[in-house]
Protein backbone atom coordinates (compact mmCIF):
# COMPACT_ATOMS: atom_id res chain seq x y z
CA UNK A 1 0.00 0.00 0.00
CA UNK A 2 0.76 3.31 -0.79
CA UNK A 3 -0.52 7.04 0.74
CA UNK A 4 0.99 10.81 0.56
CA UNK A 5 1.92 12.42 3.91
CA UNK A 6 2.75 15.95 4.29
CA UNK A 7 4.11 18.00 6.98
CA UNK A 8 2.38 21.43 7.03
CA UNK A 9 4.37 24.39 7.77
CA UNK A 10 3.35 27.51 9.29
CA UNK A 11 6.28 30.04 8.42
CA UNK A 12 6.66 33.15 10.82
CA UNK A 13 3.59 31.68 13.16
CA UNK A 14 2.22 35.03 13.95
CA UNK A 15 -1.08 35.81 13.48
CA UNK A 16 -3.34 38.09 14.09
CA UNK A 17 -6.90 36.90 15.70
CA UNK A 18 -8.20 33.10 15.17
CA UNK A 19 -9.87 33.73 12.33
CA UNK A 20 -6.34 34.31 10.36
CA UNK A 21 -4.99 31.41 12.00
CA UNK A 22 -8.07 29.15 10.93
CA UNK A 23 -7.80 31.00 7.53
CA UNK A 24 -3.83 29.95 7.16
CA UNK A 25 -4.75 26.33 8.32
CA UNK A 26 -7.66 25.88 5.73
CA UNK A 27 -5.03 27.46 2.49
CA UNK A 28 -2.35 24.77 3.78
CA UNK A 29 -4.71 21.64 3.65
CA UNK A 30 -5.95 22.70 0.36
CA UNK A 31 -3.15 22.82 -1.07
CA UNK A 32 -1.82 19.19 -0.19
CA UNK A 33 -4.81 18.01 -0.69
CA UNK A 34 -4.43 19.02 -4.51
CA UNK A 35 -0.95 16.61 -4.00
CA UNK A 36 -3.48 13.86 -3.04
CA UNK A 37 -2.18 13.83 0.33
CA UNK A 38 -4.23 11.46 3.08
CA UNK A 39 -2.43 12.60 6.53
CA UNK A 40 -0.63 15.66 7.31
CA UNK A 41 1.34 17.34 10.34
CA UNK A 42 1.41 20.36 12.05
CA UNK A 43 4.04 21.51 14.28
CA UNK A 44 4.72 20.92 17.97
CA UNK A 45 3.10 23.91 19.95
CA UNK A 46 0.27 25.27 16.91
CA UNK A 47 -2.03 24.77 19.93
CA UNK A 48 0.11 27.74 21.52
CA UNK A 49 0.59 29.67 18.78
CA UNK A 50 -3.55 29.51 18.32
CA UNK A 51 -4.03 30.64 21.79
CA UNK A 52 -1.28 33.67 21.14
CA UNK A 53 -4.19 34.57 18.05
CA UNK A 54 -6.88 34.10 20.39
CA UNK A 55 -4.75 36.05 23.05
CA UNK A 56 -3.64 38.97 20.79
CA UNK A 57 -0.09 39.06 22.04
CA UNK A 58 2.52 36.66 22.53
CA UNK A 59 3.08 35.28 26.19
CA UNK A 60 5.09 33.16 27.72
CA UNK A 61 5.39 29.38 28.23
CA UNK A 62 4.36 29.35 32.25
CA UNK A 63 1.38 31.39 31.21
CA UNK A 64 0.50 29.27 27.82
CA UNK A 65 0.07 25.94 29.70
CA UNK A 66 -3.04 26.68 31.82
CA UNK A 67 -4.27 29.03 29.10
CA UNK A 68 -3.76 27.03 26.03
CA UNK A 69 -5.50 24.19 27.74
CA UNK A 70 -8.51 26.37 27.92
CA UNK A 71 -8.55 26.30 25.03
CA UNK A 72 -7.66 23.15 23.91
CA UNK A 73 -11.46 22.13 23.06
CA UNK A 74 -11.85 24.90 20.36
CA UNK A 75 -8.55 23.89 19.00
CA UNK A 76 -9.54 20.23 18.30
CA UNK A 77 -13.08 20.93 17.13
CA UNK A 78 -11.33 23.54 14.52
CA UNK A 79 -9.18 20.65 13.28
CA UNK A 80 -11.49 17.65 13.66
CA UNK A 81 -13.75 19.81 11.11
CA UNK A 82 -10.75 20.57 8.93
CA UNK A 83 -10.14 16.47 8.97
CA UNK A 84 -13.60 15.74 7.97
CA UNK A 85 -13.81 18.70 5.65
CA UNK A 86 -10.46 17.94 3.35
CA UNK A 87 -11.07 13.85 3.92
CA UNK A 88 -7.61 13.40 6.02
CA UNK A 89 -6.02 11.89 8.95
CA UNK A 90 -4.41 14.56 10.47
CA UNK A 91 -2.49 15.12 13.67
CA UNK A 92 -2.68 19.31 14.59
CA UNK A 93 0.89 19.39 16.24
CA UNK A 94 1.30 19.67 20.09
CA UNK A 95 -0.99 22.07 23.12
CA UNK A 96 -0.90 21.91 26.58
CA UNK A 97 -4.23 20.27 27.78
CA UNK A 98 -5.25 19.31 31.24
CA UNK A 99 -6.41 15.90 32.64
CA UNK A 100 -7.99 15.61 36.11
CA UNK A 101 -5.55 18.27 38.23
CA UNK A 102 -2.37 17.45 35.83
CA UNK A 103 -1.08 19.73 32.85
CA UNK A 104 0.33 17.72 29.66
CA UNK A 105 1.76 18.27 26.34
CA UNK A 106 -0.32 16.80 24.12
CA UNK A 107 -0.87 15.58 20.41
CA UNK A 108 -3.64 14.20 19.13
CA UNK A 109 -4.84 12.49 15.75
CA UNK A 110 -7.81 12.41 13.56
CA UNK A 111 -9.56 10.27 10.71
CA UNK A 112 -11.24 11.77 7.90
CA UNK A 113 -14.83 12.03 9.32
CA UNK A 114 -13.16 13.80 12.17
CA UNK A 115 -13.29 11.20 14.81
CA UNK A 116 -10.26 11.64 17.19
CA UNK A 117 -8.50 8.36 17.26
CA UNK A 118 -6.20 9.13 20.09
CA UNK A 119 -3.75 11.53 22.29
CA UNK A 120 -0.39 11.00 23.15
CA UNK A 121 1.17 12.87 25.92
CA UNK A 122 5.19 13.87 25.98
CA UNK A 123 6.60 11.15 28.25
CA UNK A 124 9.75 13.15 29.48
CA UNK A 125 10.30 16.68 30.25
CA UNK A 126 13.40 18.97 30.62
CA UNK A 127 13.52 20.95 34.01
CA UNK A 128 12.52 24.04 32.23
CA UNK A 129 9.14 22.51 31.17
CA UNK A 130 8.78 21.12 34.77
CA UNK A 131 9.37 24.76 36.31
CA UNK A 132 6.42 25.84 33.31
CA UNK A 133 3.94 23.21 34.47
CA UNK A 134 3.79 20.10 32.51
CA UNK A 135 3.60 16.90 34.03
CA UNK A 136 4.85 13.66 32.47
CA UNK A 137 2.93 11.09 30.75
CA UNK A 138 3.16 7.48 31.17
CA UNK A 139 1.91 5.69 28.64
CA UNK A 140 2.73 5.35 24.97
CA UNK A 141 0.10 3.94 22.46
CA UNK A 142 -0.30 2.99 18.57
CA UNK A 143 -3.33 3.33 16.93
CA UNK A 144 -4.95 1.21 13.78
CA UNK A 145 -5.32 3.25 10.77
CA UNK A 146 -6.57 2.45 7.35
CA UNK A 147 -2.92 2.08 6.28
CA UNK A 148 -1.21 0.77 9.30
CA UNK A 149 -0.34 0.99 12.64
CA UNK A 150 0.90 4.75 13.89
CA UNK A 151 1.97 6.35 17.05
CA UNK A 152 2.94 9.52 17.99
CA UNK A 153 6.29 10.73 19.51
CA UNK A 154 5.73 14.32 21.40
CA UNK A 155 8.24 17.49 22.00
CA UNK A 156 11.51 16.36 23.62
CA UNK A 157 10.41 12.91 23.22
CA UNK A 158 12.51 13.02 20.03
CA UNK A 159 15.85 12.82 21.75
CA UNK A 160 14.78 9.60 24.10
CA UNK A 161 15.15 6.41 22.17
CA UNK A 162 13.66 4.14 24.44
CA UNK A 163 10.17 6.15 23.09
CA UNK A 164 10.39 5.36 19.39
CA UNK A 165 11.69 1.70 20.15
CA UNK A 166 8.72 1.07 22.34
CA UNK A 167 6.20 2.49 19.49
CA UNK A 168 8.19 0.11 17.26
CA UNK A 169 8.02 -2.98 19.46
CA UNK A 170 4.23 -2.19 19.66
CA UNK A 171 3.94 -2.38 15.73
CA UNK A 172 4.07 1.35 14.81
CA UNK A 173 4.77 1.28 10.88
CA UNK A 174 4.68 5.43 10.79
CA UNK A 175 5.33 7.84 13.57
CA UNK A 176 4.43 11.39 13.87
CA UNK A 177 6.83 13.66 15.63
CA UNK A 178 5.79 17.24 16.45
CA UNK A 179 8.16 19.64 18.54
CA UNK A 180 9.67 22.62 18.81
CA UNK A 181 13.04 23.53 20.15
CA UNK A 182 14.47 26.92 20.57
CA UNK A 183 16.86 28.77 17.58
CA UNK A 184 19.38 28.85 16.28
CA UNK A 185 18.67 25.45 14.58
CA UNK A 186 21.07 22.50 14.36
CA UNK A 187 21.38 20.70 11.58
CA UNK A 188 23.00 17.54 14.02
CA UNK A 189 20.65 17.96 16.64
CA UNK A 190 17.37 17.21 14.42
CA UNK A 191 19.30 14.60 13.02
CA UNK A 192 20.22 13.21 16.35
CA UNK A 193 16.30 13.36 16.76
CA UNK A 194 13.60 11.10 14.89
CA UNK A 195 16.23 10.30 11.72
CA UNK A 196 17.76 8.21 13.87
CA UNK A 197 15.29 6.61 15.25
CA UNK A 198 13.65 5.75 12.29
CA UNK A 199 16.97 4.05 10.80
CA UNK A 200 16.81 1.89 14.00
CA UNK A 201 13.05 0.88 13.93
CA UNK A 202 12.66 0.93 10.13
CA UNK A 203 9.64 2.78 10.39
CA UNK A 204 8.26 6.32 8.35
CA UNK A 205 8.36 9.22 10.28
CA UNK A 206 7.28 12.61 10.07
CA UNK A 207 8.73 15.13 12.02
CA UNK A 208 7.69 18.91 11.73
CA UNK A 209 10.01 21.55 14.34
CA UNK A 210 8.03 25.06 14.56
CA UNK A 211 8.94 27.81 12.92
CA UNK A 212 7.91 30.61 15.02
CA UNK A 213 7.90 32.87 18.11
CA UNK A 214 6.03 32.00 21.46
CA UNK A 215 6.70 34.69 24.18
CA UNK A 216 10.32 36.04 24.17
CA UNK A 217 11.42 32.38 22.03
CA UNK A 218 12.28 31.95 18.34
CA UNK A 219 11.43 28.38 17.54
CA UNK A 220 13.28 27.13 14.15
CA UNK A 221 14.02 23.55 12.50
CA UNK A 222 13.41 21.94 9.15
CA UNK A 223 10.46 19.27 8.40
CA UNK A 224 11.66 16.06 7.22
CA UNK A 225 9.73 12.89 6.05
CA UNK A 226 12.35 9.84 6.86
CA UNK A 227 12.25 6.20 5.46
CA UNK A 228 14.62 3.80 5.97
CA UNK A 229 18.19 4.17 4.26
CA UNK A 230 17.41 1.90 1.77
CA UNK A 231 14.34 2.79 0.40
CA UNK A 232 15.43 6.97 0.01
CA UNK A 233 17.34 8.25 -3.05
CA UNK A 234 21.46 8.00 -2.32
CA UNK A 235 20.45 6.19 1.30
CA UNK A 236 20.01 9.65 2.97
CA UNK A 237 16.62 8.36 4.88
CA UNK A 238 14.80 11.36 3.45
CA UNK A 239 11.97 11.39 1.54
CA UNK A 240 12.10 15.13 1.81
CA UNK A 241 13.20 17.98 3.95
CA UNK A 242 11.94 20.99 3.76
CA UNK A 243 11.31 24.50 5.72
CA UNK A 244 8.17 24.63 3.68
CA UNK A 245 4.96 22.39 3.51
CA UNK A 246 5.97 19.12 1.77
CA UNK A 247 4.74 15.84 0.90
CA UNK A 248 6.04 12.56 -0.07
CA UNK A 249 4.74 9.02 -1.21
CA UNK A 250 4.94 6.31 1.52
CA UNK A 251 5.50 2.67 0.45
CA UNK A 252 4.48 0.59 2.80
CA UNK A 253 4.91 -2.13 1.04
CA UNK A 254 8.56 -1.20 -0.08
CA UNK A 255 9.13 -0.99 3.86
CA UNK A 256 8.30 -4.81 4.39
CA UNK A 257 10.69 -5.74 1.94
CA UNK A 258 13.42 -3.83 3.29
CA UNK A 259 12.37 -5.53 6.84
CA UNK A 260 12.53 -8.88 5.18
CA UNK A 261 15.97 -8.39 4.32
CA UNK A 262 17.02 -7.36 7.44
CA UNK A 263 14.63 -7.53 10.19
CA UNK A 264 16.41 -5.69 12.72
CA UNK A 265 13.92 -5.97 15.72
CA UNK A 266 14.61 -9.65 15.55
CA UNK A 267 18.01 -8.82 17.04
CA UNK A 268 16.87 -7.22 20.11
CA UNK A 269 16.39 -8.72 23.59
CA UNK A 270 13.44 -7.07 25.04
CA UNK A 271 13.21 -9.09 28.26
CA UNK A 272 16.68 -7.13 28.85
CA UNK A 273 14.35 -4.41 28.67
CA UNK A 274 11.28 -5.23 30.85
CA UNK A 275 13.82 -6.88 33.67
CA UNK A 276 15.88 -3.31 33.50
CA UNK A 277 13.81 -0.50 32.09
CA UNK A 278 11.43 -0.13 34.87
CA UNK A 279 13.32 -0.19 38.14
CA UNK A 280 15.61 2.48 36.28
CA UNK A 281 12.10 4.76 35.93
CA UNK A 282 11.31 4.03 39.44
CA UNK A 283 14.32 5.12 40.88
CA UNK A 284 15.13 8.16 38.83
CA UNK A 285 11.68 9.76 39.34
CA UNK A 286 11.28 13.19 37.26
CA UNK A 287 15.62 13.03 37.11
CA UNK A 288 14.98 10.00 34.68
CA UNK A 289 13.16 12.41 32.05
Amino acid sequence: MKIVAANAVLAGARFHGPEEFWSQVNSTLQQVKEHGTQLVLFPGLTGWIYYQAVLGRRAEPAELVPRAAEQAPSFEEGFRRLARKWQLYLCPGSTSVKVQDRYYLAAALFDPQGNKIGQQCQTHLSGEEQAWGLARGEELQVWSTSFGRLGLVVGTDIWHPEVSRILALQGAELVLAPAAVPAPYNRWRQVAAMWQEVQQNQFFALENWLQGTVGTVAFDGFAPILAPCEMTPQETGYLANERKTAWALLDFDRRRQVIAAYPLLKHLNPALYQAHLPGIYERGGDDAS
